[in-house]
């Protein structure tokens, strides 16, 4: 994290950490990593992999939803994240760096598989605020079927914090982006 070297721009980098899932939904708080400054508590919103968006099996296009269909599936296996709060813009940035475990299907023909995974804020009301889609594409390495993949660029939230307000109130949602269809079959395999 970059610290600026302004007077009152007092930036708190909050611990990075390592989320795993176990094939649930996962809900961790950035706010365990806490900082005090001036009898102020800084703290980071919780952190949700939805448990609906945890999970992905893409089928071949009109076929059964049979596994000789199935053309790759996705597992949230974790993130990273952190946080860093300005005081002077009355903001604090939270960055996530997802981690999404990727199998290669039967009828998977190109060694590629493309979806989307979504990150989401909600303010201390629980109205969702901003919710960003990313398209992923993943190739294969010659002669594997699993991958692990990583976000490169970390993507980063801005909460606007009033005066006072704690980042412990907000919280920050990311999954897997699921058609109806798919969203159903994970339901079902439950």
């Amino acid at each position: 994290m970059k610290h600026s070297g302004q007077k009152n721009n007092i930036a708190l980098a909050v611990k990075y950490l390592t989320v795993a899932l176990f094939g649930i939904g996962l809900s961790v708080g950035l706010a365990g990593c806490s900082t005090t400054t001036n009898d102020t508590t800084l703290e980071c919103p919780e952190v949700s992999i939805l448990s609906d968006g945890s999970n992905l099996v893409r089928f071949a296009p009109g076929g059964a939803s049979v596994e000789q269909n199935i053309i790759h599936e996705e597992l949230f296996s974790g993130f990273r994240g952190s946080c860093e709060h300005n005081i002077d813009d009355a903001v604090m940035n939270v960055e996530i760096i997802p981690q999404i475990a990727s199998i290669k299907g039967p009828a998977n023909t190109d060694g590629m598989a493309r979806f989307d995974y979504f990150v989401a804020l909600s303010d201390s009301r629980g109205t969702i605020i901003n919710k960003q889609r990313f398209p992923v594409t993943i190739t294969y390495p010659d002669g594997l079927d699993e991958t692990l993949w990583q976000e490169e660029i970390p993507v980063i939230l801005t909460l606007p914090l009033k005066d006072g307000e704690s980042a412990a109130k907000w919280r920050v949602f990311i999954g897997l982006q699921l058609s109806r269809d798919e969203l159903n079959y994970v339901k079902a395999r439950r």
